[in-house]
């Protein structure tokens, strides 16, 4: 592949990625948590207990932008906080049941809506390259690094149907 494809290839993944979030976002629930609270309950979700400025730091914010955000998810019950033992100034931040519970349902829904969508406008051939692109995807973001990362959901039954068959077919 030559320069050229490679940067049409790039510009036409970013878009795509783009587009994903945005629709997926759009899919999300309005009184929930937003785009925000749910990224920083998946860092406490992989990453277990944090303070304010390491949550910050992984959302690369000041960690004022992120104050406000933790103040609504700690008054949905969402997240916990305790007095840093070493450090009596900072809190640690935790994620509740009902936190995990909550990003849980986000993930499943999300999940489900698109391999529901994926089975019906994808084929099985289809739906096993895309397989192939969001592995190749990941190996790109972690650097070439085969490991995967956390997920709050591995991978949960398909209620529309699969990639191996489309529901629109006998």
């Amino acid at each position: 592949m030559n320069d050229d494809e490679l940067h049409m290839t790039a510009v036409a993944l970013r878009r795509a990625a783009t587009r994903l979030s945005l629709r997926l976002r759009a899919e999300r629930p309005q009184d929930g948590p937003g785009r925000l609270g749910l990224s920083l309950l998946g860092h406490l979700y992989r990453g277990g207990p944090m303070t304010a400025g390491e949550l910050a730091d992984a959302e690369r914010l000041q960690p004022q932008s992120v104050t406000r955000v933790l103040v609504s998810l700690d008054e949905k019950g969402l997240i916990s906080r305790t007095r840093n033992p070493s450090d009596r100034r900072q809190h640690r931040i935790g994620l509740t049941e009902l936190g995990t519970a909550v990003l849980v349902e986000h993930v499943r829904d999300s999940d489900a809506w698109l391999a529901g969508e994926m089975a019906r406008v994808l084929s099985p051939v289809e739906c096993r390259m895309l397989r192939l692109a969001t592995d190749l995807i990941d190996q790109v973001l972690d650097g070439g690094d085969r490991r995967r990362t956390g997920s709050p959901v591995n991978s949960a039954p398909n209620q529309h149907g699969s990639c191996t068959e489309r529901p629109d077919q006998p």
